[in-house]
């Protein structure tokens, strides 16, 4: 079985450790609140990975994947033994990125792109690059940003974000993002050129592989049609309150409880998500609104 802990856990139970720093806190409840959201999601991926790793290692897939090899894809238990390798692999994958980030960014949270949507709808920020957000930076937070930097290896020129549809139904799939690592010498070249749009297809509408990613790439993904890499930016993103962000005209914020909670969060994007940088609290008040209040 695919063991994500230790018997004898070496690191310190970040929930804990987040809660207990959230009661000494100044900051509003509901403030805490989202912190709290925010800082214990990774520990939330590797209990519900651990849950779901158990309970899909002990089903029996050998005959399926026996008539799925002999061409009986579509019979009952061929299809499920396919789903069910396919969400192994992928809730590996974001478990695996969970531990790497937690070892080799102790001081940074993950987080993953679904968890910040939920959060933001949850109340009511708004997700986008920094340059849309037009509020108050507290002093105080300004060299957490400074100093943040990516360790070398994860440093990538591209990032792409796995999507696939098919009969328009979001497909699962094997690995959720690429790199400029995984192109070939002809994508590499594609994607340094002028002029180029911003994602391909891996796998196109007959299931043929791309030649601008690697073979050993595009075989993860055989069986499935629509394969589409798009790349993702490597900006600095943040959650913020509407009133603080610079929205597109036109944008609908569909499913948004548009709320005045002054907690913007800095999200740096990384391989399957985001590392946290740092997050606003009580000290999120611009000194001239509080003056202008008080007098």
């Amino acid at each position: 079985m695919f063991n994500l802990f230790p018997k004898k856990p070496t690191v310190v139970n970040e929930s804990v450790v987040a809660k207990a720093q959230a009661t000494k806190t100044n900051y509003p409840a509901i403030v805490d609140e989202i912190h709290n959201e925010f800082f214990t999601a990774g520990d939330k991926i590797l209990c519900e990975a651990e849950s779901l790793l158990k309970e899909l290692e002990v089903k029996e897939l050998e005959k399926g994947k026996r008539l799925a090899s002999l061409g009986f894809g579509n019979t009952r238990e061929a299809v499920v033994a396919i789903e069910t390798e396919t969400k192994l692999a992928t809730t590996k994958e974001i478990a695996e990125l969970v531990m790497y980030y937690r070892i080799n960014y102790p001081n940074n949270k993950f987080i993953t792109e679904g968890q910040v949507k939920a959060i933001c709808e949850k109340y009511g920020l708004i997700f986008g690059d920094t340059s849309m957000y037009k509020g108050f930076v507290p002093e105080m937070k300004l060299p957490l940003i400074e100093q943040f930097k990516l360790k070398e290896q994860d440093q990538t020129k591209i990032w792409f974000e796995i999507t696939e549809m098919h009969n328009g139904d979001n497909a699962k799939l094997p690995i959720s993002f690429i790199s400029d690592k995984d192109l070939s010498q002809e994508g590499l070249r594609y994607f340094n050129s002028n002029n180029v749009l911003n994602y391909f297809y891996i796998k196109n509408s007959s299931g043929s592989d791309s030649s601008l990613c690697k073979s050993e790439v595009c075989q993860l993904f055989d069986g499935l049609r629509f394969v589409r890499a798009e790349i993702v930016s490597k900006k600095l993103k943040i959650c913020a309150p509407a009133k603080d962000m610079e929205i597109p005209k036109g944008k609908q914020l569909v499913g948004y409880k548009i709320k005045d909670i002054p907690d913007p969060v800095v999200l740096q994007p990384v391989k399957g998500g985001y590392l946290i940088v740092c997050a606003w609290g009580d000290e999120a008040s611009d000194p001239i609104v509080v003056n202008e209040i008080n007098n």
